[in-house]
């Protein structure tokens, strides 16, 4: 057998586009069906950016008409990931994600105000990575939204309030009412300065969904149907808005 055919049956057993029925392609969008591993077991398969995002984006405001896709650095294209190592349609979300530091380790959360929404004539905040294109995913289906301040100060302010409960909730004295409340205020000040400094910086991050082959029995048993999920995660270099 000559190169070319080898290529075309290698082509054939790898790229070729399985066949999914309605069932199926369901649960590529529903990571509510089962339990997810959050440990990629396989160091083979990563998702990375191949064009990252333009270094600044003017974010528009919910009042306000579409400013268009993020473009990238060269601003002829889009930001776009690609998935290697896995060759089968691929659920992948995408979200709006801010630094966080905790314990000198830091982590990428959903940002607190800006948000990703779908651009004028698209669908989703989430597309498939297929075979046929080579597993790669242009995102031109995103623009980047800012929450109002009314929004943004109540998500803030309800952050705060969840981790100072959660903080002192060991607490067993009690402070007189006026020591109390000034301290509650000078810590609200300084949480929400830190909070806003430096925040119109976000990333963004795409979670790939590769179903595992093999299941638990008996979490089978247990749950019915089980769905379990090695995620990759690729996160973008900052954008400011």
């Amino acid at each position: 057998m000559n190169n070319g055919l080898n290529y075309e049956f290698w082509q054939q057993q790898n790229l070729s586009q399985p066949k999914i029925t309605k069932n199926d392609n369901l649960n590529l969008y529903n990571s509510n069906t089962g339990i997810s591993s959050q440990i990629q077991s396989n160091p083979s398969r990563e998702l990375v950016v191949i064009r990252q995002p333009e270094e600044q984006h003017r974010a528009r405001y919910a009042s306000e008409g579409s400013r268009g896709a993020v473009k990238d650095r060269s601003g002829t294209s889009y930001c776009s990931i690609q998935l290697n190592g896995y060759y089968r349609p691929t659920r992948v979300e995408i979200f709006a994600a801010e630094r966080e530091y905790s314990s000198n380790v830091s982590s990428f959360v959903p940002h607190s105000q800006y948000k990703l929404v779908p651009v004028l004539g698209k669908s989703a905040t989430e597309i498939i990575l297929r075979p046929e294109n080579r597993m790669v995913g242009i995102l031109d289906c995103i623009g980047i939204m800012k929450i109002c301040a009314y929004n943004n100060n109540k998500t803030v302010n309800n952050n705060y309030e969840r981790k100072r409960h959660s903080k002192n909730r060991k607490r067993s004295r009690q402070l007189n009412n006026n020591e109390d409340n000034e301290e509650y205020n000078q810590q609200k000040e300084k949480y929400l300065e830190k909070e806003y400094q430096n925040n119109n910086i976000l990333y963004i991050v795409a979670k790939a969904f590769l179903p595992l082959e093999e299941s638990n029995k008996e979490d089978k048993q247990n749950c019915g149907k089980v769905e379990n999920y090695e995620i990759i995660e690729a996160v973008t270099e900052s954008i400011k808005c």
